[in-house]
């Protein structure tokens, strides 16, 4: 089962801002769909496609090789488990 999260849901399972999930939204890094028919319309955001958007970026942004299969804490972002 799909689980979709409002903008201030995902800030708080994940602990990032909510002005973070914005722009990553809007920068089209994170997938998401606007509902409402209008420009401010609700943003939801599947959260399982949410985390891992986070792990794949945590894995470009390793140094020295190691690949994790988690989002640990580092610039803001806690653990989160899949």
């Amino acid at each position: 089962m799909v689980t979709m999260m409002t903008v201030n849901e995902v800030s708080r399972t994940t602990g990032m801002s909510e002005y973070a999930i914005r722009q990553g939204v809007r920068s089209g890094m994170y997938p998401s769909i606007r509902i409402g028919g209008n420009p401010n319309g609700k943003i939801l955001i599947n959260i399982q496609e949410f985390v891992s958007t986070l792990n794949n970026i945590a894995r470009t942004n390793m140094v020295g090789g190691e690949v994790q299969s988690d989002v640990h804490h580092n610039g803001g972002i806690r653990r989160i488990a899949q």
